[in-house]
């Protein structure tokens, strides 16, 4: 199994400190994205393969966390870590069969969407 993997987003602040802190001490691996990689796939991120930028202009500056190859357990004790230091991320992901695939422009746009319709109260997919 891979050892799990924190992407961080727009996080090259205070809280992105902390939340790599967090990583640290848990012994969980951690990358700051770079704008230049947001239309990478997130698998050849993670598995730090060198490919050609795809030009996507849709950069976002949300912060945002993906959590590649977390177990359960470790997802619960690292997101009260986040909820006890005080470090908020509002879009967080879990990496999935579907969305491993996916640009992290792409992962933006979808779990924005989710986040979005959450708010409203209504499904965020259609069924």
């Amino acid at each position: 199994m891979n050892s799990p993997y924190v992407l961080l987003y727009n996080l090259q602040n205070t809280k992105g400190a902390k939340i790599k802190m967090i990583c640290h001490k848990m012994n969980i691996g951690f990358k700051a994205v770079e704008k230049s990689e947001y239309s990478i796939k997130i698998t050849d991120l993670l598995n730090h393969k060198e490919t050609e930028n795809a030009s996507e202009n849709d950069n976002f500056s949300d912060e945002m966390l993906l959590l590649a190859h977390f177990n359960n357990q470790l997802l619960d004790i690292f997101l009260k870590n986040l909820k006890s230091g005080k470090v908020p991320v509002v879009l967080k992901a879990v990496l999935t069969e579907h969305n491993s695939n996916f640009t992290s422009n792409q992962l933006h746009n979808e779990i924005s969407a989710e986040h979005k319709a959450l708010r409203e109260g209504r499904a965020a997919h259609k069924v």
